[in-house]
């Protein structure tokens, strides 16, 4: 039996104005390659939660109007999500269900959910239950919830996660370049993308540097590759006196990928791998979409 056959569900966190129809479009591309499902999912957090300590007592007035303002504010931007997935559902041509309490079509589908709760909690429990959450990459979130978020969706979840640029992701890709150290976290990103490796055309193993004796080699990860009928080309070279994540990026341009497959830092930050390390970067913008399992 093969792991992840393919990609059914496919789980959009609505988190911003600026990050979600980038991440949504992506979605809907998937859900209509695998036949599969995009839900979106936005997380109402409660007035009395979102409130910071401070280090003197409100007025009940201050307390009221305060509460109006927030909620108003949340209105606005559960307005504004919901509007951009009925469109880009509509310019899909994607037909929107429920999924509670309704046959799941052999079709591609989208459905929207709005719940009210802890973010941290909601978002990761949908996430667990998904094959694959798809996000934006962005220079600057929209706060500390979506930071915060953002970082435990790659980290607690355990499912892989598809990191879009600001620029979208205009088609399916092509080709891919995939990080590989043979740590555990790049074979479990191998491993996890398989159904995306299989609908491409041009696959590069990349390592830079040494691997280390006791791990994997990419000739060994290109011969697993080979026994799921995915063939790759192997290319080894030495760490540049710049970043990790712009010797990626040249990479991919001089061997024309359009994505890239990374494994994502370990459970210590402090303790983070090369391509692990360039997690935070990616996370921000690559300019490329980025397949990334931790």
């Amino acid at each position: 039996m093969e792991v992840h056959a393919m990609f059914k569900s496919l789980l959009v966190p609505a988190l911003s104005r600026s990050s979600f129809p980038g991440a949504l479009s992506a979605a809907l591309s998937l859900a209509e390659q695998y036949q599969g499902h995009a839900v979106a999912c936005q997380v109402r957090q409660p007035f009395d939660a979102s409130l910071q300590p401070l280090p003197y007592p409100l007025e009940m007035g201050s307390i009221s109007q305060a509460r109006s303002l927030y909620e108003k504010s949340v209105d606005e931007l559960t307005s504004y999500l919901r509007q951009a997935f009925e469109a880009a559902v509509k310019a899909a041509s994607i037909k929107e269900i429920s999924f509670e309490g309704e046959d799941i079509p052999d079709e591609p589908t989208a459905g929207w959910i709005v719940r009210c709760g802890d973010p941290y909690e909601l978002v990761s429990r949908f996430g667990r239950m998904n094959d694959i959450i798809v996000m934006q990459q962005c220079q600057k979130v929209s706060g500390v919830i979506e930071s915060e978020l953002r970082q435990r969706l790659l980290t607690e979840v355990g499912k892989p996660v598809l990191l879009v640029p600001e620029t979208g992701m205009p088609q399916f890709p092509r080709s891919a370049l995939i990080g590989w150290n043979g740590s555990l976290e790049a074979t479990r990103a191998l491993t996890a993308a398989l159904p995306l490796l299989k609908k491409l055309e041009h696959i590069v193993l990349l390592t830079i540097g040494d691997v280390r004796e006791t791990y994997p080699a990419a000739s060994e990860a290109r011969q697993y590759l080979r026994f799921h009928g995915i063939l790759a080309e192997v290319m080894t070279v030495k760490k540049s006196a710049g970043s990790v994540t712009d010797q990626l990026r040249q990479i991919a341009t001089d061997q024309q990928t359009d994505m890239l497959v990374l494994g994502g830092y370990s459970h210590s930050r402090m303790r983070e791998r090369v391509f692990g390390g360039v997690t935070q970067d990616v996370l921000k913008n690559t300019g490329l979409p980025a397949f990334i399992v931790h």
